[in-house]
């Protein structure tokens, strides 16, 4: 705004000394967000084990992810690490014990998370025999890669963890509609009146019943009229 001003008054020296402080701004914000976007790329990285960040990421569908998708997402991974290793073990290729160790580390590091969540679930009432069930599942797999043990079993029942957590996953989104719409619904309240419109009122009727009473004899035509209007003050 300095400089826009400086160069309409045509001071170009002034205007040139505050662009120069522009571009030292605008430098030390760019370093700052990198800063920022590399302590993301190490979080989301330590979140989720076995996935590589790029040095450029871009946004995309995976964006904002709940723990739910996460876990969803690190498993889907597993099972295809695991996929790739009975077939290098069908080929003749047996896989290391640091191939096992690594996937038993992942496999690991997702029953924790959906352990954390459970926890929090059930810190709001929402225990879930279901998530229970799934790291049960976690579990047995972890044993057996420990193991060594690495079978087509082994994949169906992987295929089953995954099933159960989109299972999971589309009950923690109808929950979170349900709350949504349920934030959205007034609540009705019961409107009374103050104490002390309800006592004038009262007064009022009383004054119009002696009215009535003390009213002298009217023809038909005003004592309708005379009835419309104690009927609007009513009102």
């Amino acid at each position: 705004e300095k400089s826009l001003k400086q160069l309409e008054e045509r001071q170009k020296d002034k205007a040139s000394t505050a662009q120069r402080f522009v571009m030292t701004y605008l430098n030390d914000l760019a370093l700052m967000l990198s800063e920022s976007m590399e302590q993301m790329q190490q979080q989301m990285s330590s979140m989720m084990p076995g996935s590589q960040m790029c040095n450029n990421p871009k946004p995309g569908p995976g964006g904002g992810q709940k723990p739910m998708d996460k876990i969803t997402q690190g498993q889907q991974e597993i099972k295809e690490g695991l996929s790739q290793m009975l077939q290098e073990m069908q080929n003749g290729n047996q896989p290391s014990s640091e191939d096992f160790g690594k996937m038993a580390q992942q496999q690991a590091a997702m029953r924790k998370m959906l352990r954390d969540l459970q926890q929090e679930k059930s810190e709001r009432g929402q225990n879930s025999k279901l998530l229970e069930e799934i790291m049960d599942a976690m579990d047995g797999v972890e044993k057996d890669l420990v193991n060594k043990q690495l079978t087509n079993e082994m994949l169906k029942r992987q295929q089953e963890i995954e099933t159960r957590l989109l299972e999971a996953e589309k009950a923690e989104r109808q929950r979170d509609l349900d709350e949504k719409r349920e934030s959205k619904t007034a609540d009705k309240v019961e409107r009374t009146i103050p104490p002390a419109i309800e006592a004038y009122l009262k007064q009022r009727e009383n004054q119009l019943r002696q009215v009535e009473r003390s009213s002298p004899l009217l023809t038909p035509y005003y004592k309708r009229l005379v009835d419309l209007y104690y009927k609007s003050l009513n009102k």
